[in-house]
């Protein structure tokens, strides 16, 4: 039973297999005859003539075997290729050959190479290959290996290893030197030097920063402000360039120097200070390369380097000349000269240096000053530099012929530029080339704004509107003259609404800073009435006219209709002595930082104004229940009283004759204010209340009628400052101001009250001289009135074109390095843009918090006029540096005078 179900079994075991085999014959058939069939297509179109196919010249890459030897000098981690150009080479048909632990100091493994698949040999084995790629020239025991009439291709530097190239050519050897190719937009790809200059710049900055016993960035902390590091690049080639984009991002200050005018703009655009000399010479080659400069022009760098070295903390030169010996640009002198810390970083140390104290592959300390001169600073990150080289050498031998043949074409201006040797002949050095260094940009011309084309109205709609304009006019003319009294009046009336209109359009054009100004002009051009008045009687001592008698007369006749007693005369002359007493003293008393309440005492009349503004009073807004209907009922109550005073009967007495004797001077008075001084007074009264209220984001009828708020404020509770502020000191803040390059400076109300304009307007002249970008932001309402810092500034003699108003220097603060906030709150408190339930919020306001750093010069952290906390003096970018303003600039104009 049990062996008839095992043949049972082995029956269907061979029934499977039959079926199997059929299955994959008939799928065999089919492939074949589809292949066959296929073929029949393929040549039934007809075949290629070979005429008509193209000779590729060359050597097929399927019989040409690449080496790459393990690289043999002192310190030297690179390797020519990495695994995965290795698989590039085998895929295009190469046969590659590494030498044992080739790229192990690069952290490449050979199996690595092995999976990509590359070959792992021995040395003897890799130089008997038909191409050699390596990275560092070959020293004398590898040249008498390599085979005769093979190719090299690597870092040869023909000009400083001249015996190098001749052991080549007695080997007949077809040499490429990676630092020879040209410098051409075709060639960036295969431009090896600038792959390693990037490394290098990037690792210098990292290894002075190992060395400096500081930050590079600038910390600002609860236990003090740490100033940045400043670090002085010479050469801005691409490792220059590399070290100011590394030094940059790491916080530090950075100056760069460059003998080429094509390099400024790329220095600034990384953010840094390109440094200049007062002689022009251009420094540029038609390759793109430094070429060696005037003696003129190298003494002229000396004394840069002698001021810069005293000031820097880190020096950083690049400075190269193709096939020359690297200028000495920085002297003994100058690093002795230099702060004790310091560190320089030699990227040309193997070229001789251009540190006169450098000494090529060590680092050491000089006169306090450490010295890095190493020359193997690609090895410091083999990885990356690996990488990136055989991406370089790569691209630029599968460059080399076309269709997967290996050709010297010496017609390609990358091979003719970059080849040293064809077969034993030398062919260095190249042509050179015809391409220019890129000239510095020209500056960008100012497109003129397009203005829109208006839309057109209807003829008709046009004339509709003037004539309704018209008619409305003359017909408000008509209606006043018919409810005139008296045709005097309506001549007077013509005469205000005239001056109004002048005045408006005199004032209108007006620069909001120069209204404080404006309404010094107008008041005296009140008083110049009087002074005509007086003129017109044209006398000497004693007048000729007997106009004593009118005045006289009215005098008499006024007190003899009052009729008052000897005790009330008394009284009156007391009160004029005293009050002429009182305005002598005012008069004599009163500083130009109180002229906003001496406006609201004068000429409103509001004590509370002028007490709130005098600091006699708190600022905060009293909000009264029902305000606006007590304001309303005083109003109606005021105009009810007026109008009772002037029907009632028993007011038209004796006192008439005074009456109209009043009335009377009163409109001469008036008309000749309108027709002068009041044109200007009120239009400019007008205007400054819109300008204000404005900057305060309020309306006119929101102050007037007591309104708590700017009509962009919420209804929900103010948001909460939490966090702790930083304080500086003098010498910190001396500091800011000398790292600072862009420097903007935001006056207010304390610096008027302490007369610090004086000391400021010497400090900003100083820093200007001193090649800093300083300016001034003025708030429309900084000072309380506008136009009141203008004046300040400009008495202490800074000039117009540095004074800038809020709305043209607002979208500059970020990029701005330092912003000195002197007696400002208000109009720098970002809670007006920040928190939408705050008393200020949507008030316009200078946006000083969106600067690189704010050091805010204040007595206390106490609250402005508007009683609102201010957010900016807790914010990690802001410095209190408190004290009284007069005496801290002063102390600033001395240490910044001393520096």
């Amino acid at each position: 039973m049990a062996k008839g179900i095992l043949s049972l079994h082995y029956s269907r075991k061979q029934i499977n297999n039959v079926t199997y085999l059929l299955t994959n014959w008939q799928k065999v058939q089919k492939a074949k005859s589809y292949t066959e069939h296929a073929g029949k297509r393929y040549f039934s179109t007809g075949k290629r003539s070979n005429k008509e196919a193209t000779e590729v010249k060359g050597t097929p890459y399927n019989k040409l075997t690449i080496g790459v030897p393990k690289e043999v000098w002192k310190n030297e981690k690179r390797v020519s290729i990495t695994p995965a150009v290795a698989h590039t080479l085998t895929k295009k048909g190469f046969t590659v050959n590494i030498e044992e632990d080739a790229g192990i100091l690069s952290k490449f493994r050979n199996k690595d190479y092995e999976h990509a698949g590359a070959k792992i040999v021995d040395n003897q084995n890799v130089f008997a290959t038909d191409i050699i790629l390596k990275v560092r020239q070959p020293l004398d025991p590898e040249v008498i290996k390599f085979r005769e009439n093979s190719t090299l291709i690597s870092f040869l530097y023909p000009g400083l290893n001249k015996d190098l190239v001749n052991n080549l050519a007695e080997r007949k050897i077809s040499a490429f030197a990676m630092d020879c190719i040209p410098r051409i937009s075709r060639a960036q790809v295969f431009d090896a030097l600038s792959s390693m200059a990037n490394i290098s710049g990037y690792r210098a900055v990292v290894e002075a920063a190992n060395h400096f016993p500081r930050f590079l960035s600038g910390q600002i902390t609860a236990a003090g402000k740490v100033p940045p590091a400043k670090v002085l690049v010479i050469g801005g080639g691409v490792a220059g360039l590399a070290a100011i984009g590394q030094a940059k991002s790491m916080g530090a200050i950075v100056r760069a120097f460059d003998t080429r005018a094509a390099v400024k703009e790329q220095v600034e655009s990384l953010g840094a200070e390109f440094l200049t000399v007062s002689i022009q010479e251009e420094g540029g080659t038609a390759g793109g390369y430094s070429k060696e400069m005037s003696k003129e022009f190298i003494d002229a760098e000396h004394a840069l380097f002698a001021k810069q070295c005293k000031d820097v903390d880190i020096i950083i030169s690049t400075a190269l000349i193709p096939g020359r010996k690297a200028p000495i640009l920085v002297l003994k002198e100058h690093i002795e000269s230099m702060k004790p810390g310091s560190v320089v970083v030699d990227l040309a140390a193997e070229a001789g240096g251009n540190i006169e104290t450098t000494k090529p592959g060590e680092i050491y300390t000089y006169k306090d000053v450490v010295h890095v001169g190493l020359t193997d600073f690609p090895s410091m990150l083999p990885t990356q530099s690996s990488t990136l080289y055989a991406n370089n050498i790569s691209k630029f031998l599968l460059s080399m012929g076309e269709k997967d043949h290996f050709n010297v074409n010496l017609e390609d201006e990358v091979i003719r530029g970059s080849i040293i040797l064809d077969k034993g002949k030398l062919m260095w050095p190249p042509p050179p080339p015809q391409t220019q260094p890129t000239p510095a940009a020209a500056p960008k011309q100012e497109l003129e704004a397009v203005k829109a084309v208006p839309k057109e109205i209807s003829p008709f709609k046009a004339d509709l509107n003037k004539s309704l304009a018209l008619t409305t006019g003359i017909g408000s003319i008509l209606g006043l003259g018919m409810v005139s009294p008296k045709p005097e009046f309506t001549a007077m009336l013509s005469v205000l609404g005239l001056s109004g209109i002048v005045g408006y359009h005199t004032v209108w054009g007006v620069t909001p800073a120069l209204h404080s100004p404006l309404m010094s002009v107008t008041n005296a051009i009140s008083g110049i009435t009087a002074v005509g008045g007086l003129l017109l009687m044209n006398g000497g001592y004693y007048p000729t006219n007997s106009v004593e008698i009118g005045v006289t007369g009215g005098i008499a006749a006024t007190l003899g209709q009052l009729s008052p007693t000897n005790e009330v005369l008394a009284q009156m002359a007391a009160c004029l002595v005293a009050g002429g007493g009182i305005g002598t003293v005012i008069a004599k008393r009163i500083q130009i930082s109180d002229l906003p309440q001496l406006v609201a005492a004068f000429h409103s009349g509001s004590l509370v104004a002028y007490g709130k503004l005098q600091g006699l009073l708190k600022s905060n807004a009293l909000l009264l229940p029902g305000r606006h209907a007590l304001n309303s009922g005083l109003l109606l109550a005021n105009i009810a009283a007026g109008g009772y005073l002037f029907y009632d009967p028993t007011m038209a007495g004796g006192l008439g004759a005074l009456g109209t004797t009043a009335a009377l001077s009163s409109v001469m008075g008036l008309t000749l204010t309108a027709a002068i001084g009041g044109a200007l007074i009120g239009s400019s009264g007008a205007i400054l209340s819109y300008i204000m209220c404005k900057a305060m984001n309020r309306s006119l009828a929101n102050v007037i009628l007591g309104g708590y708020g700017t009509s962009s404020t919420g209804t929900g509770k103010p948001m909460e400052i939490t966090g702790t502020h930083t304080e500086i000191n003098i010498d910190s803040a001396v500091e800011a101001i000398k790292n600072a390059r862009n420097i903007i400076i935001v006056p207010g109300y304390g610096l008027c009250v302490a007369k610090a304009q004086y000391p400021i307007a010497e400090m900003v002249s100083k820093l200007k001289a001193a090649g800093k970008h300083v300016r001034f932001a003025i708030h429309p309402v900084a000072g309380r009135m506008p136009g009141q810092l203008n004046v300040l500034l400009a008495e202490a003699g800074v000039p117009y074109d540095d004074v800038l108003e809020m709305d043209e220097i607002n979208d500059e603060f970020p990029e701005t390095d330092l912003v000195l906030v002197i007696g400002a709150n208000d109009t720098v408190n970002s809670a007006a843009l920040e928190d939408p339930n705050s008393p200020i919020a949507g008030m316009p306001v200078l946006n000083v918090w969106n600067a690189e750093h704010v050091i805010v010069m204040k007595r206390s952290l106490g609250v402005g006029y508007a009683a609102v906390d201010n957010p900016v003096f807790y914010k990690p970018n802001t410095s209190m540096l408190l004290g009284d303003a007069k005496k801290t600039c002063d102390q600033l104009l001395a240490k910044v005078t001393a520096e």
